[in-house]
């Protein structure tokens, strides 16, 4: 919520100012949105891969695997989010969690970081599956 509103005083200002033309603008505006967060600020976002995803021998290939999936999800909301893709041998451990600043998230606190980005966490946790699928048959097609 707070980039839209600063990006909303950002452009009322910019209208005050009629040196700029529409291509300036809107080259500002560009370069507003693509600064990035710093790390600490960006939601951790874990996935945690049961060895079974990846078929009978899964355990044999899930180390590889999470390494090839965070190789592909790393630009995926990579503006605001941090991955980490991690085998999940032990089942007490939940398969999805959210964090910033080593601090586990409920899922409604990561939703309401998520709107701020205009994410909406339902879809993204759709999405999320999705692709892993995705990455899975690509991992054994290469």
């Amino acid at each position: 919520m707070f980039l839209v509103k600063a990006l909303s005083l950002y452009i009322a200002r910019l209208a005050k100012y009629p040196k700029f033309s529409d291509n300036q603008t809107f080259k500002l505006l560009d370069d507003v949105m693509e600064t990035r967060l710093p790390l600490y600020k960006k939601l951790l976002v874990m996935y945690r891969i049961e060895p079974g995803c990846l078929g009978p021998q899964g355990a044999d290939y899930v180390e590889e695997f999470c390494v090839f999936a965070k190789k592909k999800l790393k630009d995926n909301h990579g503006h605001c989010l941090r991955w980490t893709i991690k085998p999940r041998y032990d089942k007490t451990l939940p398969e999805l969690e959210f964090q910033i600043k080593n601090a586990v998230l409920s899922r409604d606190n990561a939703a309401k970081y998520m709107d701020s980005f205009d994410i909406d966490i339902d879809a993204f946790e759709e999405e999320l599956e999705e692709s892993l699928a995705d990455l899975v048959d690509a991992f054994f097609e290469r």
